[in-house]
């Protein structure tokens, strides 16, 4: 199931701010992904996160 707006990320404490980023799809689906690399939102990792239009 996807992270709803209710959902809180239990590594931050703060409710999800609609950054994904599934490491199993990265290899399958690549242009589903942003080009570059940046914090996420979510969890505060550098990670390649989902393009708005996959969320």
């Amino acid at each position: 199931m996807a992270p709803r707006w209710y959902h809180m990320s239990s590594h931050t404490g703060r409710s999800y701010k609609g950054d994904r980023h599934p490491d199993e799809f990265e290899e399958e689906n690549p242009d589903a992904f942003e080009k570059k690399a940046r914090e996420c939102g979510n969890c505060g990792e550098m990670k390649l996160c989902l393009r708005k239009e996959y969320c």
